[in-house]
């Protein structure tokens, strides 16, 4: 299926903290969301989701459509960075492109996919950080920097700590220290200093966000783009038939898609639930597929274990191991 755009929304995980995401989409709304253009704003963004959200098509369309905007963007995966350098990532064709940003005082966009592909290939993300700063360390105080990746493969301490301290947003505000006569005249009137020092300023900090899934309105724009031509009756089914969850990701209501326009109807939840567990027990990516192979029949046992152990413990999450913790 070609590109639909979605208009996808984040959440930024520095607010929602412990919530869960959706949870927190609940709570505060469109409020609560951030666009690709709020994103793109910031200097340093990495954004997480599990697989079959559409994270790394969103981030090459938005390469796709910097680019054509006329803005300097480059795309490449991280994996590659951390073997062969970033500019091998980028590609050779874009070294025109990129040397002519390099005399140039204007800002540039880097699309870098995947950080779990990378770890997976044993690559440390301070080394690919490393790799990049290289290359990019004259110029990061205007170079947009967006890393993308599963959120399981992201230490949130750890990680984000490499990320600030390899790749800093430079301060880029010309700033001077207040002189003895301007503290004293702030002094004197009993107003706060009339232009912030360096010390004051805080550089920016990484942007870290969760993609969200989809709503209602957008669900409704991939089923049309799917196909399916009776959008009431679909939504209607899968609202009856208690699917938005599993329909708020986009791999898994393509597969809900095709079946509506097979059989014009869902089956039982427990054997929808059991069909949505064997299409998310397929690995999307191949090259990961090729490198770590899973057997059905041992990750349908795994699943039994996970959800026993969470019903008889009477809990709703797992801790994904952090070492910066």
């Amino acid at each position: 299926m070609k590109y639909i755009d979605l208009d996808r929304r984040f959440v930024s995980l520095a607010e929602a903290q412990d919530i869960d995401p959706e949870v927190w989409l609940a709570i505060r709304g469109a409020d609560g969301r951030l666009g690709w253009k709020q994103l793109l704003e910031r200097k340093r963004v990495v954004i997480l989701a599990e697989a079959g959200s559409g994270k790394s098509t969103e981030l090459e369309q938005q390469f796709r459509a910097w680019k054509g905007a006329g803005h300097a963007a480059f795309h490449g995966k991280l994996q590659t960075v951390g073997r062969r350098g970033l500019m091998a990532a980028i590609g050779g064709k874009s070294r025109t492109a990129f040397e002519a940003w390099q005399a140039s005082d204007e800002p540039a966009w880097f699309f870098l996919d995947s950080v779990d592909e990378a770890k997976l290939d044993n690559i440390r993300l301070d080394d690919a950080l490393g790799a990049i700063a290289d290359v990019l360390d004259p110029y990061l105080g205007r170079a947009h920097i967006v890393l993308s990746g599963r959120h399981t493969d992201w230490e949130f301490r750890l990680d984000l700590e490499r990320l600030a301290d390899i790749l800093p947003v430079p301060n880029l505000q010309p700033l001077e220290e207040l002189s003895d006569q301007e503290r004293l005249d702030d002094v004197i009137h009993n107003r706060a200093p009339s232009r912030k020092t360096k010390d004051e300023v805080k550089p920016e900090a990484p942007l870290v966000v969760v993609l969200a899934g989809l709503d209602e309105a957008q669900i409704r724009l991939f089923a049309g783009a799917a196909g399916i031509t009776d959008l009431d009756a679909f939504c209607d089914a899968l609202k009856r038939s208690d699917l938005l969850d599993f329909a708020k990701r986009p791999l898994d209501l393509d597969w809900l898609a095709l079946g509506w326009k097979r059989d014009k109807r869902f089956g039982a939840f427990a054997h929808m639930l059991d069909q949505a567990l064997q299409e998310r027990s397929k690995e999307t990516d191949p090259l990961r597929a090729q490198q770590a192979p899973l057997d059905p029949t041992r990750v349908r046992a795994a699943l039994r274990r996970i959800g026993a152990a969470l019903v008889l413990s009477r809990k709703q999450a797992i801790a994904v191991p952090d070492s910066g913790l």
